[in-house]
């Protein structure tokens, strides 16, 4: 069982580490925490997440102003830094996950 803004809160902290130390292990654990437990949390179409994901039975979707219904939104939008960075002058993907991405730079 996990709560979503507990998950977000986790995956907030593994972010700050993985950029502090670059040690990929953070990464890979915002990876399985994002796909796991925070995608699981929210409801199919995208309106709602749940307090809580129990491991069994159905989903208790919360549909109101809750830590969690505002925590869940904020990490998804922090997805995009862990699927690609520049390191020097080479694209690094860094995501199993499957998307498409586009870059500027200025050079």
């Amino acid at each position: 069982v996990s709560e979503t803004c507990v998950v977000v809160t986790w995956i907030e902290l593994l972010d700050l580490l993985w950029r502090r130390t670059g040690r990929d292990e953070y990464l890979a654990e915002i990876q399985r925490a994002w796909m796991n437990a925070l995608l699981a949390a929210q409801r199919p179409d995208g309106a709602a997440f749940c307090y809580f994901t129990p491991l069994a039975g159905e989903k208790p979707y919360d549909p109101g102003s809750t830590c969690c219904s505002s925590s869940g939104p904020r990490g998804l939008a922090m997805a995009p830094r862990w699927f690609a960075r520049w390191q020097g002058s080479t694209l690094e993907f860094l995501s199993f996950a499957p998307g498409e991405a586009s870059f500027a730079r200025a050079d």
